[in-house]
């Protein structure tokens, strides 16, 4: 393959022809994978890609039902999520294979990647980095469920018969059409809901009780405390816009969301600076290197580049 061919892909560049051909050879071996995955780091590393929209918009595609399914989304489409397997014949631990009535459908955002897709109802719905999203290919009259891993803005489509629920493993957030941002990663200490328009209830999983949102709301959940706030900083939802914000975070939570937009992991040599709380935000595309020396404006750390990793000690 090409190596011009492709960078031009990967820029975004490519026509439609060239992607399938590009597709299609990534496809064929696992070796053309890896190769593909080391030149798609090296250029993430060097500059911050813009998804092309008819990438990042991936359709719901509906099964038969009784049907034995492998998810795949359009061949165009799939290589955006490709980035995110270590081989091509791992793929199956990433969509689901079963004998189900209504199909599962998941969208999986590789690291570095942030993506939108519509749902069978309509509703809109843009995924973060390293964010699973799971939904069936039709929805019942018993409730629109959908089921998260990360972090995800909704924009749901009016229903009033039929409520639109997000489940994540700490609670549930209930909506009949409104605008909101849940951010739930399943290893994750902390859980927010953000609520821009309209009314959403939130339902503890464990205690079930149960939380009313209005616009410019937020909810906060951490070992199992819960705090109502207003929205301080609407450009917390900006991240579906290529910035990266953040408000009271934890250095934990931080580096978390850094190694998310980054594709890179971090070795922390002394982890008493994990606890370092920070507010601000910065445009992802400015790169992990100037991250970090903005936050080292607010703490005393040092950090070494590694290439695929980043050390970080207390200075």
């Amino acid at each position: 393959m090409d190596i011009n061919l492709l960078y031009k892909y990967i820029s975004g560049d490519a026509t439609d022809k060239e992607k399938e051909k590009v597709v299609d050879w990534v496809y064929a071996d696992e070796a053309n994978l890896k190769k593909y995955m080391r030149l798609r780091k090296i250029y993430d590393a060097s500059a911050w890609i813009e998804i092309p929209e008819n990438v990042n918009q991936l359709p719901v595609h509906k099964k038969t039902r009784k049907s034995s399914l492998v998810l795949q989304f359009s061949k165009i489409a799939a290589i955006a999520i490709l980035v995110l397997i270590s081989s091509y014949w791992g793929y199956k631990q990433y969509f689901h294979k079963t004998e189900i009535d209504d199909e599962v459908l998941t969208m999986i955002m590789p690291a570095g990647q942030y993506g939108q897709l519509v749902l069978p109802d309509g509703s809109l719905v843009w995924l973060n980095a390293q964010s699973r999203l799971e939904f069936p290919s039709r929805f019942g009259s018993d409730g629109r469920n959908v089921f998260l891993d990360g972090e995800a803005f909704f924009e749901v489509a009016a229903n009033e018969d039929n409520p639109f629920i997000v489940h994540t493993k700490n609670y549930s957030v209930k909506a009949l059409g409104t605008k909101f941002n849940v951010r739930s990663f399943d290893e994750g200490e902390h859980s927010r809901t953000s609520l821009l328009t309209g009314a959403v209830d939130i339902e503890l999983n464990t205690s079930k009780k149960k939380f009313s949102l209005h616009p410019n709301e937020q909810l906060d959940y951490q070992n199992g405390e819960v705090s109502l706030s207003p929205i301080s900083n609407l450009s917390y939802f900006e991240w579906k816009d290529g910035l990266l914000c953040f408000e009271n975070e934890s250095m934990k939570d931080l580096l978390m969301r850094l190694g998310q937009c980054y594709a890179i992991e971090f070795e922390i040599k002394n982890e008493s600076i994990l606890t370092d709380k920070y507010t601000g935000k910065f445009k992802i595309k400015d790169g992990i290197e100037q991250a970090l020396k903005v936050l080292q404006l607010r703490s005393d750390f040092s950090y070494r580049n590694k290439g695929d990793y980043i050390i970080i000690e207390k200075s």
